[in-house]
C-alpha cells in the first residue's frame, strides 16, 4: 500500500521512519501482553488487539483518502479493478527481468537465514544447562534487535539510501552475513552469536526491509499488490524450506555446523552482488519513468 501511495523519492525518504512505528508497536504489545495477560485473560486481550486493527484499517482508510485529495503519489487508476487472473501475479514475477532480480535477492535472504538458525540451535544446545538461560539470553538478542531497529530506522535509513543509494542499503545485510557467517565457523560461540543476531535482524528490520519495500515503487500497480504478494509469501517461505532441507542433508552427510557456515559464506556474497544490481535496476527504471 506504501509503495502504492508514495513516489520513489517519498519512499526513500519515510519508509524507514514510518517503520518505527512497527517496531516500537512491537515492543509496546509484548510489554503490555507481558503485564496484562494474567490480570485481562487471553480472550480480553484478543478483543483488544481486534479493536486496535479496526482503528489501524480506518488510520489506512485516511491516508489513502488524503494521499488522493493532496495528490502526494501518483494514482490516477486508484478505482480501476485491477484485473487478471488468480496466477497473474506470478506470471507477473517469473517475467520481469527486475521482479527476477526481487525473487533471488529474497530467496538468498531466506536461505541464508536458515544456515544462521542451525548454527543458533548448536550453539545454544552446546552452551545452556539450565532450563530459563536458552528464554533469557534470546530475550536480551530480541530487546537489542528492536532497540538497534528502532534506532536505524530513526536515524540512519534514510540517509544512507539519500546518500548511498538504494543498492549499497540492501548490500549491507548481505554483507553483514558474510562476515557473521565466517566469524560463527571460525568462533561458534555465544558472544559471537550474540553480535551476529543482533546486527543482522536489527538491520534487518531497520534498514534491508525500507529498502527492499522501495523497490517497489516503480513497478506497475498489478504487479505492487499480485506479484509482491507471491514473492513475500511462496518465495519467501520456499527459501526458508530448501535452506531447511539442504541443512539437513549436510548433517545427514556428516557436515559439522561450522562446514555449514563456510558453505553458506558464496551464496551471501551472491546475495549481496544481487542487491547491489538491483540498485542500478531501480535508477535505471526511476529514469525511464521520469
Amino acid at each position: 500500500f506504501m509503495a502504492d501511495i508514495f513516489r520513489l523519492d517519498q519512499g526513500k525518504r519515510l519508509f524507514g521512519f514510518i517503520g518505527v512505528g512497527g517496531t516500537l508497536g512491537g515492543i509496546l504489545g509484548a510489554a503490555v501482553t507481558a503485564g496484562l495477560a494474567e490480570t485481562l485473560g487471553p480472550v480480553n486481550l484478543l478483543l483488544i488487539s481486534a479493536a486496535l486493527l479496526e482503528v489501524a484499517l480506518r488510520l489506512v482508510r485516511q491516508l489513502g483518502r488524503r494521499v488522493t485529495l493532496t495528490g502526494l503519489g501518483a494514482r490516477e487508476d486508484e478505482e480501476k479493478a485491477m484485473g487478471g487472473g488468480v496466477l497473474s501475479g506470478i506470471k507477473d514475477a517469473f517475467r520481469s527481468p527486475y521482479l527476477l532480480g526481487i525473487i533471488a535477492f529474497m530467496f538468498l535472504f531466506t536461505f541464508t537465514s536458515t544456515a544462521i538458525y542451525y548454527q543458533q540451535t548448536d550453539i545454544a544446545t552446546r552452551s545452556f544447562t539450565t532450563p530459563g538461560a536458552p528464554a533469557a539470553f534470546f530475550a536480551r538478542i530480541d530487546l537489542s534487535v528492536n532497540i538497534l531497529a528502532v534506532l536505524t530506522q530513526a536515524f540512519l535509513t534514510g540517509r544512507i539510501i539519500k546518500w548511498f543509494g538504494l543498492g549499497v542499503a540492501l548490500a549491507i545485510l548481505p554483507l553483514v552475513t558474510v562476515v557473521g557467517l565466517v566469524g560463527l565457523g571460525f568462533a561458534p560461540t555465544l558472544g559471537v552469536l550474540f553480535a551476529v543476531q543482533v546486527v543482522r535482524r536489527g538491520w534487518n528490520y531497520g534498514l534491508m526491509k525500507p529498502a527492499l519495500e522501495t523497490l517497489y515503487t516503480v513497478v506497475p500497480r498489478e504487479e505492487k499488490y499480485k506479484a509482491k504478494n507471491f514473492i513475500d509469501t511462496t518465495v519467501y517461505r520456499t527459501g526458508d524450506q530448501l535452506g531447511a532441507w539442504s541443512n539437513r542433508g549436510f548433517m545427514a552427510l556428516g557436515v559439522s555446523f561450522a562446514g555449514m557456515a563456510f558453505m553458506a559464506v558464496p551464496l551471501a556474497g551472491i546475495w549481496l552482488v544481487t542487491g547491489l544490481a538491483l540498485g542500478v535496476a531501480q535508477r535505471k527504471r526511476a529514469r525511464e519513468l521520469g
